[in-house]
């Protein structure tokens, strides 16, 4: 009984390390969607030389909330 409690605690600590990235990764989008939010022309320039991405964020609330 004793390894399968430690196993469990050990999947949980994995699950718990996978849910922080996430986390961190999703606050890193939402920076860049709130950089390109308030500077658009200057985004739209490096998106257009390739330098940056259009966030994914955006892209994603666009589909959804406005069928585009």
């Amino acid at each position: 009984m004793d390894k399968q409690l430690e196993q469990q605690v050990k999947d949980l600590e994995q699950r718990v390390a996978a849910l922080e990235g996430q986390v961190q990764a999703q606050q890193e989008e939402f920076s860049e969607a709130l950089a390109f939010l308030f500077d658009r022309s200057e985004y739209k320039e490096l998106i257009k030389q390739k330098k940056l991405k259009y966030p994914k964020i955006l892209t994603k609330a666009l589909k959804k909330y406005l069928n585009i």
